[in-house]
């Protein structure tokens, strides 16, 4: 017989009833699930985060550069508590933003780690 012929009868043996069939495998399901629904709606929050991070780290700057004329020691410093804690949410906010950068990245990586295996 022909090389060709023994691997198709191979496969044809090898093959189960949902194969033959063409019903999908709860595999294939699994992989369509995150391919289609899972990944791009983790994508869209994490793209969403990152965009309300930026508003508010630009809304927290405008902030700091309208109070720190008014905190001079000749003033009396009446806005340093607010400016310290408007620092402190500052830095926290781009805190925030860098981890969820990593986290967008980290996905789109698991993906294509993901397809590449077949999962």
């Amino acid at each position: 017989m022909r090389p060709i012929l023994l691997l198709l009868i191979f496969c044809a043996l090898m093959a189960t009833p949902s194969d033959l069939l063409g019903q999908p495998t709860a595999a294939t399901i699994a992989a369509h699930h995150y391919r289609y629904v899972e990944y791009p709606g983790r994508v869209r929050v994490l793209e969403y985060e990152i965009r309300l991070r930026r508003a508010e780290i630009a809304s927290l700057d405008r902030r700091l550069n309208e109070w720190e004329p008014f905190d001079q020691f000749r003033n009396g410093r009446q806005l340093f508590v607010t400016i310290e804690n408007t620092r402190l949410r500052l830095l926290d906010t781009k805190f925030d933003l860098e981890l969820l950068e990593r986290d967008l990245y980290n996905l789109h990586r698991y993906r294509r780690y993901r397809m590449a295996s077949g999962r």
